[in-house]
């Protein structure tokens, strides 16, 4: 679900605003989940709602939460399988 509503964010972010409040419980728990491959997609949609400023404005208060469940991904390293 995080790969087409971070598609959507590259080209519409103004439009998923008012659903951001929504997504950000999903958000932080797929930053957390065991496969890598849904990390990945939760940190770019991270990014690409970065890239729009009312989206901004409502992660703010959330950032030092965001920052945290982000920052075990720098040294996750991924299994071969």
């Amino acid at each position: 679900m995080l790969s087409c509503v971070q598609q959507l964010a590259d080209t519409e972010g103004n439009l998923l605003t008012p659903f951001i409040g929504n997504l950000l419980p999903h958000i932080l728990t797929t930053l957390q989940a065991e496969d890598m491959e849904s990390r990945r997609n939760a940190a770019y949609a991270v990014s690409a709602f970065c890239n729009t400023e009312s989206i901004v404005q409502q992660f703010t208060p959330k950032f030092p939460q965001l920052l945290q469940t982000l920052f075990p991904l720098f040294s996750a390293t991924e299994v071969a399988g």
